[in-house]
């Protein structure tokens, strides 16, 4: 098995084509097929006894099932070294979309076995931190693979957590359950047909923000390493698209369409798609377009760090047309393709991030007075209020967020000076009394940060509330 596995991560592309292998009657004993997750732990373990002073592995967190979810940290320091640019590459949030952690698997690989070999490689292993989560979702990663042939998984989105007591639903999607923007498709979402409030649905976004054991994980992680860690990737498929934060405000404008340029001109073959950005600019109030409870946008609006989901996908136009419904074929594509689409549009872009992240400002905590906050309408169940704080800093954006399921922030971003509150749907179960916590994270043009917090109380009228200073314990 390890045998087999080594020919697949080898970096040769010769030596990645899904061929049978033969016996020695000449029989076909297995054909390559993506390696399961047993095969990918063996592999980082022989990677740790080749690569002993350049391998270091700990536990992001655990999974709803109570398994670990690995970490890696790739460099020549015994330690981690917050002075040095840190990345951070994640596959694996659905399971299904099983190009990522093969692709992130290739590039571990040459990351290791290029280092004391090849100059630009040594120096990125010197000069960076690069963390990597090879499958973030353990537990709907195993799941995928019960599929009995000819299948080749369960085509399994979700995490495995049961999402209602003595119920028959299963799984929450992971990359709905992040805290910007959670709480979106209360309505239909017309592009999946369905409703990510529904506990059976692909996309459920789970009963609060960060309710999942994975995301929650990801999240500590992003708030531990906000001052080292500089740039975030979330690698999926199979869309072949950059995606990133639109609403861009000042010079962080222009250093995103530099890494989405960066990242295009070095895919070879009909670069993907990306994100049209809109500067200085912010959502209509009340406004819910687009995915929510994403990590990238999570990542970027909250702790600072330049978020990116790149969707991997096949050269073929003709699969373009569809972006959801039944896309198994898709998920589950030739490896011989995979590996081809990772030579021509992956690696590139992946080890050019990894040297721009070098280039990339962090941010500062920064400590500003308490900022009132205006209250107009009625904290009443079902009600919907703004809430408008009174933000001193001459320009920049504020994000409002809350890990209660009580509260749906409908326009979450806005624009320094505020011109209009954050629209905030109260749940029409919301009990009289109920404490509903908030976050106000407010961004000044030269990346200072100041996170403000505070609890409204259901059943409150128009009021004037004063946050807590998060600094103080």
């Amino acid at each position: 098995m390890l045998a087999l596995l080594g020919l697949l991560l080898s970096v040769a592309p010769a030596s990645c084509s899904p061929l049978a292998s033969e016996g020695a009657g000449g029989g076909v004993v297995r054909a390559f097929t993506y390696p399961r997750y047993t095969e990918m732990q063996a592999k980082i373990k022989e990677w740790k006894r080749r690569y002993p002073t350049l391998v270091h592995e700990t536990t992001l967190g655990k999974t709803a099932e109570g398994r670990t979810i690995p970490l890696l940290r790739l460099g020549d320091d015994a330690a981690p070294d917050p002075k040095k640019p840190g990345v951070l590459l994640v596959a694996g949030i659905h399971p299904r979309e099983s190009q990522p952690p093969v692709c992130l698997l290739w590039l571990a690989d040459e990351l290791l076995s290029g280092y004391g070999k090849d100059a630009r490689i040594t120096r990125l292993m010197r000069e960076r931190q690069i963390y990597l989560v090879p499958v973030l979702n353990v537990d709907g990663k195993i799941y995928d693979e019960t599929a009995q042939p000819p299948k080749m998984g369960q085509d399994w989105r979700k995490n495995r957590r049961k999402t209602v007591p003595g119920g028959s639903s299963v799984g929450v999607d992971l990359n709905r359950n992040f805290p910007v923007r959670w709480g979106g498709f209360r309505e239909k979402d017309a592009l999946w047909n369905d409703r990510t409030s529904r506990p059976g649905a692909n996309i459920y976004e789970g009963p609060a923000s960060l309710s999942e054991p994975e995301s929650k994980a990801l999240a500590d992680f992003f708030a531990a390493h906000a001052g080292d860690v500089r740039l975030f990737v979330d690698l999926h498929s199979p869309l072949r698209k950059i995606l990133f934060p639109n609403y861009l405000h000042g010079a962080d404008a222009d250093r995103y369409a530099t890494l989405a340029a960066g990242i295009r001109t070095r895919q070879k073959d009909r670069p993907y798609a990306s994100t049209e950005i809109k500067r200085d600019g912010e959502p209509p109030a009340g406004s819910r377009p687009g995915n929510t409870g994403l990590s990238y946008t999570y990542a970027y609006y909250v702790h600072g760090i330049y978020g990116f989901n790149i969707e991997i996908g096949l050269n073929d136009p003709a699969d373009e047309t569809a972006t959801s419904g039944d896309l198994a074929p898709r998920h589950y594509p030739p490896l011989a393709g995979v590996r081809a689409e990772y030579e021509a549009n992956l690696r590139e872009p992946l080890l050019y991030l990894i040297d721009a992240a070098g280039d990339l400002p962090t941010s500062t905590q920064k400590r500003s007075p308490l900022s009132p906050v205006e209250m107009i309408g009625t904290f009443l169940p079902g009600s919907t209020v703004s809430l408008k704080p009174s933000l001193l800093e001459p320009t920049g954006f504020a994000v409002l967020t809350s890990e209660s399921r009580l509260a749906v922030i409908e326009s979450e971003l806005r624009s320094v000076p505020l011109q209009t509150g954050f629209t905030v749907r109260i749940a029409h179960d919301a009990k009289p009394g109920a404490e509903i916590h908030f976050t106000l994270t407010v961004w000044d043009r030269d990346r200072n940060r100041s996170a403000l917090q505070f609890f409204m109380n259901v059943g409150r009228a128009n009021d004037t509330i004063l946050p807590k200073d998060e600094n103080k314990k």
